[in-house]
């Protein structure tokens, strides 16, 4: 048995042979510490599409542009009913080595009248299975990790994160509230279609990149759009046997009571103290039946070893064994700090399972 199985075997509510942990593959910087490290038991995670899309009443044209000295892109949606433009910063990425990030700096969604171009590109959408390209993705995996299978964003998520942004939303929502729920409606129906194809692909872990955090998601939101979307799609997932994860990054303690009432079987990425705003053991004691796959807190990596070293076997003594709990590793940390934060982390999942075996030779 591999990592990939260990994962599994704890998300089901088995017991599997070694202690697994993860990191999402693009964090981890190939190379000699990479190869130790994962020779120590780091298994990888890496989200994967089931099919692709194209819009083909949509002309998309890019260019560059120049702002206070920096290059960005001028991304322009031309459709039958308008045209919407967004703009875009990009580098080297920072992790996912060989290749380029981008981030929106300017939303297509600027005022109440570019909806219903948006509206065209969602509606315009065509998705289509691509099964074998996700089982050759996870046989290259093979048991060293997991591929999670991306659905997309949830429709309030999606408008918020990558179309509009949470004031536009917020603004919206209270002037034009016919105008955003149409919206709104329109990508829960391509959300379907990905759905659909999510439950006949080859993938065990059906994944929601959702990226809830109070911060951005009031509990009105959640309690109104997102609760009712995972419990919509759950009974689906769940007869083909797959499981139902989202991603949960942020801050949670104010929508904790609704995160219980979700049919999810996973909730993947909960940040504990100090970057998060609850602790492993009360998001246990609150989502009872539920897996936990936390994210060890960042910001921990500024400090020294054993400072990582502490709160991982502290995580690991109060959440281990009382519920399906995956320690991994899902946010940024500096590139300085891999070998020596990571190889602190497995020092301390080697002392649990030494713990452990001893407790139960009972020496």
């Amino acid at each position: 048995m591999g990592v990939r199985e260990d994962v599994l075997t704890v998300l089901r509510g088995g017991k599997p042979e070694r202690v697994p942990w993860t990191i999402y593959s693009v964090q981890l910087f190939r190379g000699h510490a990479e190869r130790e490290l994962r020779n120590q038991g780091l298994g990888m995670l890496r989200s994967w599409p089931v099919c692709t899309s194209s819009t083909p009443h949509v002309e998309v044209e890019t260019r560059t542009i120049w702002e206070n000295g920096k290059q960005l892109l001028r991304r322009t949606y031309h459709t039958p009913v308008g045209s919407v433009s967004e703009k875009i910063a990009y580098s080297p990425s920072y992790y996912n080595e060989g290749s380029i990030s981008e981030w929106i700096v300017e939303y297509m969604i600027k005022s109440v009248s570019d909806y219903k171009a948006a509206q065209f590109i969602v509606e315009d959408t065509v998705y289509e299975p691509d099964y074998e390209g996700f089982a050759r993705a996870q046989r290259r995996f093979g048991e060293d990790g997991l591929l999670l299978a991306r659905m997309g964003r949830c429709p309030i998520q999606r408008l918020s994160i990558e179309m509009a942004g949470v004031e536009r939303v917020a603004l919206d929502l209270h002037d034009h509230p016919k105008v955003v729920e149409g919206f709104l409606e329109a990508l829960d129906e391509k959300q379907n279609e990905v759905y659909e194809i999510g439950v006949l692909s080859p993938a065990e872990l059906i994944w929601s990149p959702d990226n809830i955090s109070t911060s951005r998601t009031s509990p009105r939101w959640f309690e109104k759009y997102i609760l009712p979307f995972y419990n919509r799609h759950a009974p689906a997932v769940h007869a083909a046997g797959k499981l139902y994860l989202s991603h949960m990054d942020g801050p949670l303690r104010q929508i904790m009571h609704l995160i219980a009432q979700c049919d999810l079987d996973v909730i993947e990425a909960v940040t504990p103290l100090p970057m998060g705003d609850i602790s492993i053991p009360q998001a246990q004691a609150a989502w009872p039946g539920k897996a936990i796959w936390c994210n060890f807190p960042e910001s921990l990596f500024l400090a020294d070893d054993s400072a990582i070293y502490d709160k991982a076997l502290e995580l690991l003594n109060t959440a281990y064994g009382k519920g399906r709990f995956l320690l991994g590793m899902t946010e940024d940390y500096p590139e300085e700090r891999m070998r020596g934060g990571l190889s602190a982390i497995a020092r301390a999942v080697a002392a649990y399972e030494g713990q452990q075996a001893k407790g139960h030779s009972g020496g």
